[in-house]
């Protein structure tokens, strides 16, 4: 019981610090007017679905490599994470007020530019904002492959297919969850303000995870 209760709490931290870029993305689908609820839910399934089964990868080089080498890649979390970190210590010195204007108009300017630019050339190939959604999904799940992988060849088999339901569940919740974020102004700011700060730390722990699971350190000590 303790060992799945332990597993949960990796499968929610892992989905939520590598969505949280995702949520002004789909706070702008959500509230606009042309795109219905359940167009932007099926989509940000198709796109999520599509980048676990590339970060299932990670599992079948477990089948070929020791598991301690494949604990390396828990350095990929790190990286990220790291990454992220810096980002943040740079921008640290603007004042809370003019982060949330200027985080708004970035969102807001890069999501209208996406809408724009990619809605013309997708809805020529093909008329359909779910497929559109998918594909905005996972041109911006460079980070979730990142986790995913490295985290998926730590688990078994059972282990693998518990996390994969978790994630596929926490779509559906993710979602609504951002539904009530774009209803409620105080709730977001709070979401914006302190979301950000927490994302680095999350994903360099869960690359700690990932390396101490694995036995890695093993390797280098021995």
């Amino acid at each position: 019981m303790q060992h799945i209760v332990q597993l949960l709490g990796i499968a929610i931290i892992a989905f939520i610090s590598t969505n949280i870029d995702d949520f002004f993305v789909l706070a702008a689908f959500f509230s606009d007017n042309s795109y219905n609820k359940k167009t932007v839910i099926i989509g940000q399934y198709i796109g999520i679905t599509i980048l676990i089964l590339i970060s299932c990868v990670g599992f079948i080089f477990k089948l070929l490599l020791p598991i301690q080498w494949i604990g390396i890649m828990g350095l990929l979390p790190i990286i990220i994470g790291i990454r992220h970190l810096i980002n943040h210590v740079r921008n640290k010195k603007k004042s809370i007020s003019n982060e949330i204007v200027v985080s708004e108009e970035i969102m807001e300017k890069n999501s209208e530019e996406q809408h724009e630019t990619q809605t013309n050339v997708l809805r020529r190939i093909i008329d359909s904002k779910v497929f559109f959604i998918a594909i905005v999904t996972f041109s911006n799940g460079g980070d979730n492959i990142g986790v995913y992988t490295p985290l998926f060849a730590s688990l078994n088999l059972n282990e693998l297919i518990f996390t994969v339901i978790m994630f596929l569940i926490m779509v559906a919740v993710w979602c609504y969850i951002i539904i009530f974020f774009v209803n409620n102004k105080f709730t977001g700011i709070i979401f914006r303000k302190y979301g950000n700060a927490c994302f680095p730390y999350v994903l360099i722990l869960l690359g700690i995870y990932i390396i101490l699971k694995c036995n890695t350190l093993e390797l280098f000590i021995s």
